[in-house]
């Protein structure tokens, strides 16, 4: 009979440690989402950067920015792939 409560007393002990890992992984879990959704709002304002400078007729990018358009592009471009490579990584 004592070893079987010993034995139910070890399961409750390793229970009671499996859910405080859980809520451990699930605080995580919340703050990577956190994170993700920042990451995500990010690269959606680049790629809309990016596709305002796509779409942009030569005239609104001359009077827009004086210096290299392609330059700018670039520029947008390699922040909008540094965002989706966050939130590539942050999935």
């Amino acid at each position: 009979m004592n070893e079987s409560i010993i034995e139910i007393e070890h399961r409750l002990s390793k229970i009671e440690g499996l859910k405080d890992y859980q809520r451990e992984l699930e605080q995580r879990y919340e703050e990577i989402s956190q994170k993700l959704e920042v990451a995500m709002h990010i690269a959606e304002k680049e790629q809309q950067d990016v596709e305002k400078l796509q779409h942009a007729s030569l005239a609104s990018l001359a009077a827009w920015f004086a210096k290299d358009k392609e330059e700018r592009l670039v520029k947008e471009e390699q922040e909008a792939v540094k965002a989706a490579i966050l939130v590539s990584r942050l999935q």
